[in-house]
């Protein structure tokens, strides 16, 4: 009856929302201490959530609390699989983790390449049409335990990117026949 009747599925909405806004301080807290967790991938969970509560703009001062904790432990951990979906995280933040785009960690430039802030760099889409087109095969075997940010194989992330901003199919065509 709910969807059937626009005002009750309105007010429903509205509430819904009050009741995030009311837990959000508590959920931020929740994330922090995630980001403490001895368990990495614990940490990037965390971190998935921390930036889904920064972009639904909750909280004020939380985003800079957020992104300086992901980018220390992106720096400092020597997991590739958690530095991996530590730079996806600061991307998704808003971030721009261009540092990353020297990684000895050809899954961790791709995760840097990657961020909606380097979408049209063209140093991050070269870096992408190099693994795609050198590295194709590999892509998807890099990861022990993939980022929780890839919902697929993350070469189908790599293809998503490159086919929405490389508009010269010529740039495209090593990089499709490797696929």
């Amino acid at each position: 009856r709910l969807f059937n009747d626009e005002d009750a599925a309105s007010a429903f909405q509205a509430r819904s929302i009050l009741g995030c806004m009311k837990v959000a301080p508590e959920l931020s807290n929740v994330m922090l201490e995630g980001l403490k967790h001895l368990n990495p991938r614990v940490r990037t969970l965390a971190a998935m959530g921390a930036v889904t509560l920064t972009k639904a703009n909750l909280l004020g001062d939380y985003a800079k609390a957020v992104e300086i904790r992901l980018l220390s432990l992106a720096q400092t951990t020597r997991d590739m699989d958690e530095r991996s979906a530590h730079v996806l995280a600061l991307g998704d933040l808003g971030y721009s983790p261009i540092e990353f785009l020297h990684d000895a960690s050809p899954a961790v430039r791709m995760c840097a390449a990657l961020a909606p802030g380097l979408a049209t760099n063209s140093v991050a889409q070269n870096e992408l049409l190099d693994i795609l087109e050198h590295q194709a095969g590999n892509i998807d075997t890099w990861f022990k335990e993939k980022p929780p940010q890839f919902a697929m194989c993350p070469r189908f992330a790599v293809v998503a990117r490159l086919v929405q901003f490389v508009t010269e199919f010529d740039q495209l065509v090593n990089a499709a026949i490797a696929i």
